[in-house]
């Protein structure tokens, strides 16, 4: 059983078709029970609308609602925590993951014992340059302070445990630094080559020198918090 959470911001025209897809999968590829968990970021356009009309024909639809745009890692952590399942899967919302990669992580995740986390590596990024060339700063800054060697840290595309999550310390973009905090509660950590699309309506929600400048702060905080955080402690009660 799984829960799949999706963020999202003024995603109106990539909702349906992304919902369509998931369905799909679902339907022909993974046949098990599931739930699909919308978390609206406090859109503006028809977002809401859109799934609300959705779910009267897919009942597996969850739609939560902000009621102030608070940012991606936030409305993951709605979701995550409304979620009925312990097998979490992630995706943007914005069609650029492929559904259709979902059975392939699911796959991975279960070789390594349903532990830890498997997330996607995308080849053939369909992004702008300027958006190519921030990621790769970012991985270099992170590779560098922080040991951490996955390839790509932002790909929405993620299969792991609720209960992993949950038992992060939460923080604004913890969505980049999920790889990295699962090597610190000592679980394992793949990546799986996964294909990438072009955005097929909208824009995206996050601006390259933003998303640079953010990135070496988060880094900064990440290595602070690593260093004063010791997750793999174990407890015996006599």
């Amino acid at each position: 059983m799984y829960s799949v959470v999706i963020p999202l911001h003024n995603e109106e025209g990539n909702i349906i078709n992304l919902i369509d897809e998931i369905e799909s999968v679902f339907r022909d590829s993974i046949k098990k029970k599931h739930e699909i968990v919308l978390v609206d970021d406090a859109s503006t356009d028809k977002t809401a609308e859109i799934i609300s009309e959705k779910m009267k024909t897919y009942p597996a639809i969850v739609l939560l609602q902000h009621n102030k745009k608070a940012g991606q890692s936030r409305a993951l952590k709605t979701g995550i925590e409304r979620a009925r399942f312990d097998t979490i899967i992630t995706l943007d919302g914005d069609g650029q993951n492929n559904p259709a990669d979902i059975p392939d992580m699911i796959e991975g995740f279960h070789k390594q014992g349903k532990t830890g986390l498997v997330i996607g590596w995308r080849q053939k990024r369909q992004d702008s340059g300027l958006k190519t060339k921030a990621s790769r700063a970012a991985f270099k800054a992170r590779q560098w302070f922080l040991n951490d060697d996955t390839p790509d840290t932002g790909c929405g595309l993620k299969v792991f445990n609720r209960d992993l999550f949950m038992a992060m310390p939460f923080f604004n973009h913890i969505h980049r630094y999920m790889p990295v905090l699962t090597k610190r509660f000592g679980q394992p950590v793949n990546s799986i080559e996964i294909s990438h699309r072009a955005r097929g309506a909208g824009q995206s929600n996050y601006g390259n020198w933003d998303r640079f400048v953010v990135g070496i702060m988060d880094v900064i905080g990440v290595r602070w918090l690593m260093k004063r955080y010791d997750p793999t402690v174990d407890v015996n009660e006599l």
